[in-house]
Protein backbone atom coordinates (compact mmCIF):
# COMPACT_ATOMS: atom_id res chain seq x y z
CA UNK A 1 0.00 0.00 0.00
CA UNK A 2 1.17 3.68 -0.17
CA UNK A 3 -0.08 7.51 -0.01
CA UNK A 4 -2.16 8.57 -2.81
CA UNK A 5 -0.65 11.89 -3.81
CA UNK A 6 -1.44 14.66 -6.09
CA UNK A 7 0.09 18.02 -6.96
CA UNK A 8 -0.14 21.36 -6.00
CA UNK A 9 -1.30 23.78 -8.83
CA UNK A 10 0.63 26.60 -7.23
CA UNK A 11 3.78 25.36 -6.10
CA UNK A 12 4.14 21.94 -8.47
CA UNK A 13 4.99 20.13 -5.01
CA UNK A 14 3.81 16.40 -4.20
CA UNK A 15 0.65 16.45 -1.87
CA UNK A 16 -0.88 13.53 0.24
CA UNK A 17 -4.49 13.11 0.08
CA UNK A 18 -4.59 11.08 3.14
CA UNK A 19 -6.03 8.38 1.63
CA UNK A 20 -3.56 4.49 1.58
CA UNK A 21 -4.36 2.14 -0.90
CA UNK A 22 -2.96 -0.29 -4.36
CA UNK A 23 -3.05 1.45 -7.01
CA UNK A 24 -5.27 -1.09 -8.73
CA UNK A 25 -8.21 0.29 -6.15
CA UNK A 26 -7.88 3.24 -7.02
CA UNK A 27 -7.94 3.26 -10.77
CA UNK A 28 -10.57 1.36 -10.58
CA UNK A 29 -12.56 4.06 -8.53
CA UNK A 30 -14.76 6.33 -9.84
CA UNK A 31 -14.15 9.76 -11.30
CA UNK A 32 -15.67 11.83 -8.60
CA UNK A 33 -14.10 15.48 -7.82
CA UNK A 34 -12.35 15.23 -4.37
CA UNK A 35 -10.98 18.16 -2.35
CA UNK A 36 -7.77 18.45 -0.27
CA UNK A 37 -6.23 20.74 1.95
CA UNK A 38 -2.55 21.45 0.31
CA UNK A 39 -0.24 21.61 3.40
CA UNK A 40 2.24 23.32 0.54
CA UNK A 41 0.01 26.47 0.30
CA UNK A 42 -2.75 26.65 2.85
CA UNK A 43 -5.39 26.33 0.23
CA UNK A 44 -8.44 23.65 -0.92
CA UNK A 45 -7.52 21.65 -4.05
CA UNK A 46 -9.92 19.16 -6.15
CA UNK A 47 -8.59 16.38 -7.84
CA UNK A 48 -9.56 13.12 -9.22
CA UNK A 49 -8.43 9.76 -10.04
CA UNK A 50 -6.94 10.81 -13.66
CA UNK A 51 -5.00 13.61 -11.40
CA UNK A 52 -3.67 10.87 -8.29
CA UNK A 53 -0.90 8.08 -8.42
CA UNK A 54 0.12 6.14 -5.46
CA UNK A 55 3.75 6.63 -4.06
CA UNK A 56 5.40 3.54 -2.11
CA UNK A 57 6.65 4.69 1.07
CA UNK A 58 10.19 3.92 1.85
CA UNK A 59 10.35 2.50 4.66
CA UNK A 60 14.22 1.62 6.39
CA UNK A 61 14.24 -1.51 8.28
CA UNK A 62 15.88 -0.73 11.81
CA UNK A 63 19.20 -2.49 12.31
CA UNK A 64 18.78 -5.71 14.01
CA UNK A 65 20.24 -5.58 17.74
CA UNK A 66 23.38 -6.53 18.31
CA UNK A 67 24.45 -8.07 21.97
Amino acid sequence: MGMVMVRCPISGNEIPTGIETETAILEALPKVETAVHCPECGERHFWTIEHAYVARERRQRASPARS
